[in-house]
Formats: C-alpha cells, sequence, structure tokens
C-alpha cells in the first residue's frame, strides 16, 4: 500500500527502471530500495541494481545468491553433473565442467566467473541464452562492475568511485556520448540523488540508519515516510505524498497490521510466521482469504462475496489446474525442460506449442486446428508459416533490429533504426514513408507522415506529453 509499504513487515521498498536498452537479451537496468537491507552496496546503503549479482560460498557448504533486486537465497555445494532446483525462486543449479551455472524462469543462464568483491561474492561474469545470445561483464580491482556488453555488442560504460559506487553508466550512440543514468551520493554512503539522460534529477533524504524519509520525483512532488525502531529494524508508522496523496498510517499488533488511509478507510492485515498475508479485512468489512502450500505458493484465494479461485502447481511449481470463481477450470500442461505444451480452456479448446532443443516455439495450434510454424536462422526468426502454408520472410540487420518483413504476396515493409535501436524510419507496402526522432530520454519528438505532415511533441521533467502539436492544430 502507499508508495510501497510492506505490510507484514513494515518494510519500506521502492523500484525503479533507469533505463532499458533493446536486443535478444535487453538491459534492464532497475534499482531497488528496502529500508531493511542494511547493506552497503553499489548504489549506496540499502539500494540495489539489477546487476549486482553475485554467488558467495559458505562455510556451512553452501551458497548464497545474491539475487537482482537484492535478495538473497541459499543454493547447495554440488558434485560435477549434480542439479537442484529451487521451487520457491524458480532457479535451476548446475555444476558442469565449466562451473556453476544458474538458469531463472525465463531461461536465462548465468555464470559467475568475475572477480571477488569487497564483500566475497563471485560476480557474475555473463548472462546468455540457449540459443547463443549473450550479456557480458567487465569489472575493475575488487569486483567494481566496469562495464556490460549488451547482447547487441554495444559497450555501456559504468564509473564507480574508490567505494565502488556507482557514479555514471554511459553508452557511445552514432559517435556522442550518452550519459544513461548519473548518481550522487552524500558522504554517509546514501545516494542522495540520480539524473537522468536529459539531467532531470530526483532527490532522496534520508534519516539516522539509512532510513529513506522523503523522495522528491521529477516533477518537484515529495512522498515522505515516518518510523518506528531503529536500522534494519524500523518500521514504517506514516507515508503520504505532497497534499496527503496517498496518506496512510500504520499500526501493528501481534500477526496483524492496521492501516488507516487519509480519508479514514481501515484495512486490516492478518499474517502467519511466515509473512504471508492470509486474510485482508477491508473498510466495508469485507474478507479476502489466502491459502499458501509449504512452497510460499497462492493455492486458493476466497473474496469478500465466498467466490473461490483454486490453483493447483506441478512439482516444479508450474501451475498445472486453475479453477476460477464460476467453478471452471483450466488445465496446463509442460515438456521436460518446463515448457508450456497444452493449455485446455473451460470450453474444453485446447492450444498447444512445439518447441525445439533450444526452448523455442517451432509451432503453435490454435483452438480451431490451425497451425502456425516457426523456422531460425542465425538466433532469430526467419520464418513464419500460417496454416494456410503462406509463408512471410523476416530479415534482421546485424544488431538483431528487425528490417524487412516479405508478405507471401511478395509485398514487404522495412523499417530502419539509429544507434540506441530505435525506430527512425518504416516504410509501408505502397512505399509509403513515416519518420521519427526522439529525445536523449527516448521520448518521440518529432513524427513525419508520408504526406509531409509534421506532429512535434513536448515532455514535462516527469516524461508525460505536455504539448502536441502537427501542421494543422495544437493541444496543450
Amino acid at each position: 500500500f502507499g508508495e510501497p509499504v510492506d505490510a507484514a513487515t513494515g518494510r519500506v521498498y521502492h523500484t525503479n527502471v533507469d533505463f532499458e536498452l533493446p536486443g535478444p537479451i535487453p538491459v534492464v537496468w532497475e534499482r531497488t530500495y528496502y529500508s531493511d537491507a542494511a547493506v552497503d552496496g553499489p548504489l549506496g546503503y540499502n539500494w540495489h541494481h539489477s546487476y549486482n549479482l553475485g554467488i558467495r560460498q559458505l562455510e556451512e557448504g553452501a551458497f548464497a545468491f545474491r539475487h537482482a533486486d537484492g535478495r538473497e537465497s541459499f543454493l547447495p555445494v554440488l558434485k560435477l553433473g549434480e542439479s537442484h532446483f529451487d521451487r520457491r525462486e524458480q532457479l535451476a543449479w548446475t555444476l558442469d565442467g565449466w562451473g556453476y551455472l544458474l538458469t531463472d524462469i525465463r531461461g536465462l543462464q548465468y555464470r559467475f566467473d568475475g572477480p571477488e568483491n569487497r564483500s566475497g561474492y563471485r560476480m557474475v561474469s555473463g548472462i546468455s541464452t540457449k540459443d547463443g545470445f549473450r550479456l557480458r561483464f567487465e569489472y575493475a580491482s575488487g569486483g567494481r562492475l566496469a562495464g556490460i556488453i549488451s547482447s547487441r555488442g554495444e559497450f555501456l560504460k559504468v564509473e564507480t568511485d574508490e567505494s565502488g559506487r556507482v557514479l555514471c553508466v554511459s553508452v557511445n550512440q552514432d559517435g556522442e556520448e550518452v550519459k544513461l543514468v548519473r548518481y550522487r551520493y552524500d558522504d554517509r554512503g546514501d545516494m542522495v540523488e540520480t539524473l537522468d539522460a536529459l539531467d532531470v534529477s530526483k532527490h532522496f533524504v534520508y534519516s539516522g540508519g539509512h532510513l529513506l524519509v522523503r523522495l522528491t520525483n521529477q516533477g518537484g512532488m515529495s512522498f515522505h515516510w515516518e518510523y518506528e525502531g531503529k536500522g534494519e529494524n524500523a518500521r514504517c508508522v506514516h507515508t503520504w505524498g505532497d497534499g496527503g496523496v496517498m496518506e496512510y498510517f500504520i499500526r501493528y499488533g501481534k500477526g496483524y497490521t492496521h492501516i488507516r488511509n487519509g480519508e479514514n478507510a481501515e484495512t486490516e492485515y492478518y499474517y502467519g510466521e511466515d509473512k504471508l498475508i492470509y486474510k485482508i479485512v477491508d473498510a466495508n468489512g469485507g474478507i479476502t482469504r489466502h491459502q499458501y502450500n509449504s512452497f510460499q505458493e497462492l493455492e486458493v484465494t476466497v473474496n469478500p462475496e465466498g467466490y473461490t479461485r483454486k490453483t493447483a502447481y506441478n512439482e516444479f511449481g508450474q501451475p498445472v489446474r486453475i479453477t476460477d470463481e464460476n467453478g471452471e477450470d483450466t488445465f496446463l500442461d509442460y515438456d521436460g525442460n518446463r515448457n508450456l505444451v497444452s493449455l485446455y480452456t473451460p470450453g474444453g479448446k485446447r492450444l498447444s506449442w512445439d518447441y525445439d532443443g533450444l526452448d523455442r516455439v517451432v509451432s503453435r495450434t490454435t483452438p480451431g486446428g490451425e497451425t502456425v510454424k516457426y523456422a531460425y536462422e542465425g538466433g532469430v526468426l526467419r520464418t513464419i508459416t500460417d496454416g494456410q502454408g503462406r509463408v512471410y520472410t523476416l530479415t534482421f540487420n546485424d544488431r538483431y533490429d528487425l528490417e524487412l518483413l516479405q508478405f507471401p504476396n511478395g509485398l514487404f515493409r522495412r523499417w530502419e533504426y539509429d544507434g540506441r535501436g530505435r525506430l527512425v524510419q518504416a516504410v509501408d507496402v505502397k512505399g509509403n514513408v513515416t519518420r521519427y526522432a526522439y529525445d536523449r530520454a527516448d521520448n518521440l519528438i518529432r513524427l513525419e507522415e508520408p504526406d509531409g505532415n509534421v506532429h512535434r511533441f513536448e515532455y514535462n521533467a516527469m516524461g508525460n506529453m505536455v504539448h502536441a502539436s502537427d501542421n494543422i492544430r495544437e493541444v496543450r
């Protein structure tokens, strides 16, 4: 609730994607804050970024794995050829001839051949797919991240200070250095400012113990938090935005949390030792109940009207039967690689999928019996054959952007991109050309139609469009 506060723990958490770059494996630089983390990381205390991944061997004969959001989970020591599946985290852990390999639910594979950082973590060296695409990571001394090589071959330069805190991430675009994000820290090691590619900033203020008490966004609006307790044991008791927006007062009891919003509506959350919410009593007295299995997977939800939704899972934590509030069932089947191969709707219709050895979809059959086939070349989709046998051919450039689609009748569409992978020109089947232009923050600022009509767009500091015009009209 609010600007997020965890109802069971009172922990304040905040996430933000500072930038993204396209590719077969997109680069998504996301940062996460936990008020109870008490960790001095590469973005200052209690902040984490999505590529600060690593494993650390423990004395007890296990490994700690640090996730993209900064959490830790534990994995066993393996013998060569052994595997382990962590059902709660949906992670496969294997020891092969090249070392330990971690595979997530998306099929991304992680290797940890980087140097040890100052906390003893062996840092991630690569993230790859089965069909050969890869993100690579470069480090300076002490395991400080120095660069990322994207799956499109771009080099992202990461600048850090002597303490290993990230100062700037930049990329070269068409001969110009673009600073995608910058960070500033105070003398206590807290991140106090971020700046995006347009030099628009966010500001952060902390109290003792590195607790976030105020966040001011790009538009100048602030969100606030007040706590009881100190450090990693602190719990939020009051949160609000300027002018009383999203205001909540929080009171903690044994096994429950009482919340009152700015309009005096009250809600209670009940939880067990596992901190999972099993009952919610809303402002109207309505009760929602949740039931979980031993893997913390949600099995049953009963809404205030008494309707029930149930989910059954297989040994890998994948849903195999979903019973909706009307008592109707959806069934799902998977292959040995945990790929979805069939889905049966409540009406008895079936959808199915087939995969190749790299877990890529090679055919899809609709409830009407029509089968669409997919063929690949050089790691990318090359042809699509529809149910009538008509073939669509796709051509990608050397940066894996789709640049040509040829239809069965010989007509085609073409696309061109800039150095950041942003669409700058589209040509339709009649040869009509549409052109696009962007600012450094990837906002579309100009669109030229085939007839010469030019649209222009302006944005505020939050990235919201505030002015649009073309050759005929203007809107503010």
